[in-house]
């Protein structure tokens, strides 16, 4: 009941049924619940996933760390930037994404798990995406960089492990941007 007859699945935050929903979780509401309630809960599910992929994230990269990650994921929630904009979901995509690619790398790789985060890494390159607003998006794909540039460099210079170890790893992320693409 809103817009003037345009396509509303390409703006962001209204609510649509359209297959692109299925890549804006925080919308999928509004499929299931009454409106007023809806929109009470795809506010607060941004946040949520904000804070649990910025805890899930460092979680795996400082293990046994909990409370200082829990405190950070905190401070990053009330970061005046994200509080301004108030698009934590973005943040959030942009996150679960980079666990996604960590834990590609993160054991002795399993076919099974490959596939598991390979389609998760897709998924939420693809949820970031399709949050539709680039002056926030490019912003966070900066930081992003700089921590996957800052991770293979941990990865492959301090810890010297070896790029023909992670072959298997590296052509699932080919296949996910493929997918994305």
């Amino acid at each position: 009941n809103i817009g003037l007859g345009q396509d509303m699945t390409i703006i962001i935050g209204a609510p649509s049924r359209s297959i692109f929903n299925a890549f804006n979780p925080h919308n999928l509401f509004f499929l299931i619940m009454p409106y007023a309630n809806a929109f009470a809960a795809a506010w607060w599910f941004g946040s949520l996933v904000l804070v649990l992929g910025f805890y899930f994230l460092m979680d795996n990269l400082f293990p046994h760390k909990r409370l200082i990650i829990s405190l950070g994921s905190l401070i990053l929630l009330f970061n005046p930037f994200v509080q301004w904009w108030y698009l934590p979901v973005s943040i959030g995509y942009a996150l679960w994404a980079c666990l996604m690619l960590v834990k590609l790398f993160d054991r002795e790789p399993n076919n099974k798990h490959l596939a598991v985060y390979g389609i998760g890494l897709a998924y939420w390159t693809l949820c970031f995406i399709l949050t539709l607003y680039p002056p926030f998006q490019i912003s966070i794909a900066y930081v992003v960089l700089s921590l996957i540039i800052g991770y293979f460099y941990h990865r492959y210079f301090v810890q010297g492990i070896k790029f023909k170890q992670d072959l298997k790893s590296w052509s699932v992320i080919m296949i996910a941007g493929i997918a994305v693409i």
